[in-house]
């Protein structure tokens, strides 16, 4: 607990939004620019009032060190782009 609290969390739940018209469900990978994965979604659904898809996504804490990063996700053959 106290190397957690010194040294802070390893990932962060993050939410994201992706441009693209795929819905992106739990369990979906979330890759890096070099296809990597890099982190898991929780859960996802189209949101009714964006009219685009929202997920939350645990994603680690060193990916996320420049705001608005872009990330890919992973569902069946195709690869939306999110941020």
């Amino acid at each position: 607990m106290l190397a957690q609290l010194t040294d802070g969390p390893k990932r962060k739940l993050v939410g994201l939004v992706s441009a693209e018209n795929i819905p992106i469900r739990a369990h979906a990978p979330i890759l890096d620019a070099d296809g990597a994965t890099i982190g898991e979604v929780t859960s996802g659904t189209v949101s009714p009032s964006l009219n685009q898809p929202i997920m939350l996504a645990y994603l680690p804490t060193s990916a996320l060190a420049t705001p608005g990063g872009r990330f890919r996700a992973q569902v069946r053959t195709a690869t939306p782009e999110v941020t």
